[in-house]
């Protein structure tokens, strides 16, 4: 049974599967991988990569009672045979569970799926994350006013200077991007599932956002706000991705103003942030001889940020941070594993930053947009 968009998927069962697979015909797959099935919500999509690349091709697949999606989504690009990629995510320590996105829930090209579907759907022992994109900055206005300008030329003299303006740093929301934290606000109040922790990246313009979208909540104790620098942006060429020690951050006029300014600084409090504000402080916001960029390129701060979420005990968690980082997070998923992937383009920073070979999706997230996934045990 296909499915809408997906010309090689197929409809799997308590009964066994029929898998149309690449030059390959019809098979019958059943095998004794019990824990991937029971990890794996009904109607959710299962890539490739959460199968080994035996399993495509044994005669005996056994995938318990719940029936479920597998997409074998076609690129449009040559695929390669089915092969294990290299898992890139994080090892949990031993007492913490092992924990991942296996399977994609449904989710359109703008991003903004139900967590509300999601939480439903998932298994027992699984988390519901939403990942959200920080309102409309200073930094995008620049960008955008570069990219006008350079139109046209064949050249990138303005897009230049933007990245290299330093009185970008630690660019914050604009006048716009308030107002869309307001009306994500309005529409979280519509959600039945709602989060209990939110974690924030340390550069300001995610901090508001975060503070205003979920300030009722935050207000009310019913939430939890938690800033972690492991979530900044991923392009170290850009000054606005540089940041702002945390005295300075605690003074600002754009979190001082805020009305739910108070868990802000429980947030910044020198307990809260005792494992990494001695090393934000001297290094990773903005210090000098390149180590703030160094901080931003370094891929291990999300494997890092990944263990860290798997070890939390809440079960709804909000992120709130930057289009780069989303995408890399999302592109180191065990869902990814198997797909061809694309390398980044030389804007996004250095291969080095993103998962090895590149992504396998482009999540569009718009400024305020999320993606809400089900993080399970695998």
């Amino acid at each position: 049974m296909a499915l809408p968009g997906c010309p090689s998927a197929v409809l799997f069962g308590a009964a066994g599967v029929k898998c149309a697979l690449p030059n390959s015909g019809t098979q019958n797959l059943r095998s004794p991988a019990r824990g991937l099935a029971r990890s794996v919500p009904q109607g959710f999509l299962i890539q490739p990569s959460a199968l080994k690349a035996n399993d495509l091709h044994n005669a005996r697949f056994t995938l318990g009672t719940a029936a479920f999606a597998l997409a074998l989504v076609n690129t449009g690009r040559t695929r390669r045979k089915f092969q294990p990629a290299r898992r890139a995510i994080a090892s949990c320590n031993a007492s913490a569970p092992r924990m991942g996105v296996v399977a994609l829930p449904p989710i359109e090209a703008r991003c903004c799926n139900s967590g509300d579907v999601v939480a439903e759907q998932m298994p027992a022992n699984a988390k519901v994350v939403w990942h959200f994109r920080h309102g409309h900055s200073t930094g995008n206005e620049a960008k955008a006013a570069a990219r006008a300008a350079d139109k046209g030329t064949g050249l990138l003299v303005h897009d230049e200077e933007y990245r290299a303006n330093e009185t970008l740093a630690d660019a914050p929301l604009t006048e716009e991007g308030k107002k869309q934290a307001l009306d994500a606000q309005q529409r979280l109040a519509e959600w039945q599932v709602k989060p209990e922790l939110v974690v924030s990246s340390s550069l300001t313009r995610a901090i508001q956002t975060a503070a205003i979208m979920f300030e009722e909540h935050l207000l009310a104790g019913t939430m939890q706000l938690v800033i972690r620098p492991e979530l900044r942006e991923v392009h170290p060429d850009v000054h606005e991705n540089s940041g702002r020690p945390v005295e300075e951050l605690r003074k600002s006029p754009d979190l001082t103003g805020l009305p739910c300014y108070r868990q802000v600084m429980a947030a910044l409090a020198d307990d809260e942030a005792a494992d990494w504000r001695a090393d934000w402080d001297e290094q990773w916001a903005r210090g000098s001889n390149g180590a703030w960029q160094a901080h931003v390129s370094d891929p291990q701060r999300l494997v890092d940020f990944q263990t860290w979420i798997a070890e939390r005990s809440e079960t709804r968690i909000a992120t709130v941070s930057h289009w780069g980082t989303i995408n890399n997070i999302m592109n180191r998923e065990p869902w990814t594993e198997g797909l061809d992937r694309e390398q980044v383009r030389d804007s996004w920073g250095p291969d080095a930053t993103w998962p090895v070979g590149g992504i396998v999706r482009k999540f569009s997230l718009p400024n305020c947009g999320w993606v809400a996934v089900p993080l399970c045990e695998i």
